[in-house]
C-alpha cells in the first residue's frame, strides 16, 4: 500500500488522475492500493478529475475551477473538501460516476485551512485542510528540518502549547500553529550537565 501527500497550485492542467490507470487497478484489491491526500489550490482543471483510489481531495482558493470530477471509486473512500473561497454547490454539480450518472452519496464538506508556521525564515510555511467531521487531526512532527536545531513542538501564537493532536469537531474558523525550536548544541550540553 502507498501513501502521499501533493498539493498542485496555480497551474492550469488538461486532466489529473488521483491513483492508477484502470489497467494496473486489480480487481480483486479494488481500486484503493493507494491513500492520496490532495490540495488543488488556484488552478484550472480543464477536462476533468478522475479518482481511482481512495483520496482526500481539498479543492482551495478562489481561482480554482474545475470542470468535471469523476469518482471512481466507492462514497466511503473518497472525501472532497472545499475552503470557503470555493461554491461547493458548483464542485457538486460537476461531480459524476464513470457512467456520468450523479453519485449523490458522495458528501462535499466545508472545509478550513490549518497552517504550520516554520518561525524560521530558511523554511516555507505548510498549508493543510481539515473539517470538523474529522474528530481529531494529529499534528505532525517531521514536516520541518532546520540545521542545527531540534523541533520542540506546536504552539499557538499565544505561546499556549499544542498537544500532539487537535479536537475540531466544534471548529468552524481557520487554525494556526507555531514551531517551537531547541538548539542542538543547548539540548546536548543540557543533557552532560544532568
Amino acid at each position: 500500500e502507498t501513501s502521499a501527500n501533493l498539493t498542485i497550485r496555480d497551474s492550469k492542467l488538461n486532466n489529473l488522475l488521483l491513483g492508477t490507470n484502470a489497467e494496473s487497478r486489480s480487481t480483486n484489491s479494488g481500486n484503493t492500493n493507494f491513500d492520496l491526500k490532495v490540495i488543488v489550490k488556484n488552478c484550472e482543471i480543464a477536462e476533468k478529475i478522475k479518482i481511482n483510489s481512495k483520496a482526500k481531495l481539498n479543492i482551495a482558493g478562489e481561482k480554482t475551477k474545475i470542470a468535471k470530477i469523476v469518482v471512481a471509486v466507492a462514497a466511503e473512500v473518497c472525501k472532497i473538501l472545499c475552503t470557503t473561497e470555493v461554491d461547493t454547490k458548483k464542485i457538486e454539480n460537476v461531480i459524476t460516476d464513470e457512467n456520468g450518472e450523479k453519485p449523490e452519496e458522495i458528501k462535499i464538506t466545508q472545509a478550513y485551512k490549518i497552517t504550520y508556521h516554520s518561525n524560521c525564515d530558511e523554511l516555507e510555511d505548510i498549508e493543510d485542510f481539515f473539517s470538523p467531521d474529522d474528530g481529531t487531526i494529529s499534528l505532525p512532527t517531521d514536516i520541518f528540518k532546520r540545521n542545527g536545531y531540534i523541533f520542540a513542538g506546536w504552539y499557538y501564537d499565544n505561546n499556549q502549547a499544542v498537544e500532539d493532536s487537535i479536537n475540531v469537531s466544534d471548529k468552524t474558523a481557520d487554525i494556526n500553529v507555531y514551531a517551537k525550536w531547541e538548539s542542538k548544541f543547548y539540548s546536548y550540553t543540557s543533557k552532560i550537565g544532568n
